[in-house]
């Protein structure tokens, strides 16, 4: 056996034992090192002091261990491998065989195990089990070695690639799960149990990596499989319908939904009742029925509460916090998150600290803590981003842009919404409302308001579509209200206010929504008093704000600028105890101009009418149109819809007092040869 050259002044016998027990490990026990050697301890003792004085280990209370890394790293790369494996092999049987945890034992049959060792094979097993709680990296290694170990065509094959998959899963190895699941659904007869509890899990997996549709297609495939038991019927159920409210399919989860609770499914168990209750609250909330959509999520978190815990796939408290978050109650929310953090570890399937991590910082946001909200908000992102959790990132991306545009990083918030728009997987009507509102506030910061109205026109244009903006956002409608009207859109803020009123109206045991509806109709009528009465009102900090300033902004409109200042005041007290910078040092810079033109103004104001009033939007398409195109080429051309089109070409028509696209392109020649 070759040795260490440091050891050139001990005995062969003492040679022997340092590279034993370099093989053992870093610390070792004299014990060991006697079973692998078959020496008695007493023998060794010797042996033991020579390299003790040599300086190669030293003695600790229950063991000897190696003096450092290297030195131990130095005696073993000098083992031949054909005589270190062997070692481990050993070792490995040897630790086996005494019983206790498998763990120790693993480390060596992974580094050693022939192909089809059975006894090797079973005790990796062993190992992969013991370590998934408390070292799910060591678990997901030791499965996969037992996998890579069994050969094709053995029975264990099936059994160790759900136990692989598993562990990947436990590490948050997304990516590689879903790997392995869809390489042995494609690549191997597995039995029906084995497949269908495969499938589950990739479901849910493409659900957090943002391909909701397969995950539709890959749960109900277990679903149409004939024979299987209870079980796997239920967790398909509840997969189902996971990913068809990721899909935005509400209409097939609430058919599938209805159906499991009047007992029409395989498998009524409390965690597919749950999952039916909150498909149906995810549904109503975004239907704008807030009693429903909280009744539901009751529902599901009592339900959830009886299933066991090693089958829950999701935390439906999670899905609770926001709905509450909304409607001002803040302190139960909070505790929902807290309680959900606890169970966070028995959640098997989904990486539910992030999401609890993007919930928590919508509270922050919502209790005017935007620097808590922003920290956190950024480490769910790493977290997701490393993960390949997809599906996290969206809402990760909105909560800090909207944070961004609020503390005045302006540069920050546009490539937080650059990374949403570049998206291919972003979708659904919430995504694209918040999108829209966040993108607005952005522009007008920097453009003034008649930017920010055209961001706005998906939302404008079908405002019944998102009232779960509204619920989610108290400052969304006032804001919209106010763009609309800057940009002379009375129709259109006309249309948000009839929106928001009728939601309240539909909720009126929830103050918070009547109080923005009290908010965006003060503006359209010029109502101070209600202005001030909502600055007073409203439940989360950032919207208070938000009505002092407009009711300040009207004030300065009549003239009333002592009353102006004051509003001003207490609008910039709000913003600054939020941290929202940005939106305090505009106010800031209104309360050094009292007797300015009101309203919230971005950084380049633009005139009303004429050339210079046009958005660099509606500037491209007057370009396009005088060059003769029709508007649907406009569309094809500059990457618009043909609904903005038609939008921008109204706006142009209006500030120009052109009436034709023939006058329209003679004003545009005329311009262009006015320019130097």
């Amino acid at each position: 056996m070759a040795v260490c050259d440091g050891l050139t002044d001990v005995s062969t016998e003492a040679r022997r034992l340092a590279a034993v027990a370099s093989v053992l490990g870093a610390a070792f026990s004299i014990d060991d090192a006697g079973e692998v050697l078959g020496e008695p301890v007493g023998r060794l003792l010797p042996w033991i002091a020579e390299i003790v004085d040599a300086g190669i280990v030293v003695a600790e209370a229950e063991a000897f261990a190696f003096i450092d890394d290297a030195t131990r790293e130095a005696i073993y790369a000098r083992i031949p491998e054909r005589e270190r494996l062997p070692l481990h092999r050993q070792i490995g049987s040897f630790l086996l065989a005494r019983g206790g945890s498998a763990i120790p034992a693993a480390a060596h049959l992974a580094s050693a195990a022939r192909f089809g060792d059975q006894a090797a094979l079973k005790g990796l097993d062993r190992a992969a089990t013991e370590a998934l709680s408390s070292s799910p990296d060591r678990a997901a290694d030791f499965a996969l070695c037992a996998l890579d170990l069994t050969p094709l065509g053995d029975e264990c094959h099936p059994v160790r690639m759900v136990a692989a998959v598993n562990a990947l899963v436990a590490a948050r190895r997304l990516l590689d799960a879903a790997t392995l699941a869809h390489a042995a659904l494609d690549g191997t007869a597995m039995p029906p149990v084995a497949a269908a509890h495969l499938r589950v899990t990739l479901s849910s997996l493409l659900i957090q990596t943002a391909r909701a549709g397969e995950a539709v297609s890959t749960a109900q495939a277990v679903l149409d499989t004939v024979g299987l038991p209870a079980e796997s019927y239920a967790a398909a159920e509840v997969a189902r319908l996971r990913a068809l409210i990721a899909q935005g399919d509400p209409s097939a989860a609430r058919q599938h939904a209805e159906a499991i609770l009047a007992g029409d499914a395989r498998h009524g168990g409390d965690d597919t009742l749950a999952a039916a209750f909150a498909a149906l609250s995810s549904i109503a909330w975004h239907e704008g029925r807030v009693a429903d959509a909280l009744g539901f999520m009751r529902a599901a978190v009592q339900r959830a509460d009886r299933a066991p815990v090693e089958s829950s796939m999701w935390n439906a408290r999670l899905c609770l916090a926001p709905m509450l978050t909304a409607i001002g109650e803040v302190e139960d929310a909070s505790a929902c998150i807290e309680l959900a953090e606890r169970d966070a570890e028995s959640c098997r399937e989904t990486p539910w600290e992030i999401m609890s991590a993007v919930i928590r910082a919508r509270l922050q946001v919502a209790l005017g803590d935007l620097e808590r909200a922003q920290a956190g908000a950024t480490r769910a992102l790493d977290a997701a981003e490393m993960l390949g959790a997809r599906s996290f990132v969206v809402p990760i991306l909105l909560t800090l842009a909207d944070v961004a545009v609020s503390r005045g990083e302006l540069d920050a918030a546009s490539d937080h919404l650059a990374k949403i728009h570049a998206d291919e997987h972003v979708g659904g009507l919430l995504a694209q409302g918040s999108y829209a509102w966040i993108a607005a506030r952005l522009c007008e910061q920097r453009d003034g308001a008649g930017r920010a109205l055209e961001m706005l026109l998906p939302v404008f244009d079908d405002v019944c579509a998102h009232k779960r903006l509204f619920l989610e956002a108290p400052g969304a409608a006032p804001s919209l209200v106010r763009i609309a009207l800057a940009g002379g859109d009375r129709w259109r803020a006309s249309a948000v206010v009839a929106g928001i009123e009728q939601l309240a109206a539909e909720n009126r045991q929830f103050p918070p929504i009547k109080v923005c509806a009290v908010h965006a109709r003060a503006l359209l009528d010029g109502d101070v008093a209600a202005l001030r009465r909502a600055a007073d009102s409203h439940s989360q900090p950032w919207a208070r704000a938000l009505a002092a300033e407009d009711a300040a902004c009207m004030l300065a409109l009549a003239g009333r600028h002592e009353e102006a200042s004051d509003e001003l005041a207490r609008a910039c007290d709000a913003y600054d105890r939020a941290g929202a910078r940005g939106d305090a040092e505009r106010v800031r810079r209104r309360m050094e101009m009292p007797t300015a033109r009101a309203g919230h103004t971005g950084r380049r104001d633009r005139p009303v009418e004429g050339w210079d009033s046009l958005t660099e939007g509606e500037r491209r398409v007057v370009v396009l149109v005088a060059k003769g195109l029709t508007n649907r080429q406009v569309a094809a051309q500059a990457f618009l819809s043909r609904h903005t089109v038609d939008f921008h070409l109204r706006q142009v028509f209006r500030k120009l007092s052109v009436s034709s696209r023939v006058e329209l392109a003679r004003v545009a020649i005329e311009h262009e040869r006015a320019e130097p």
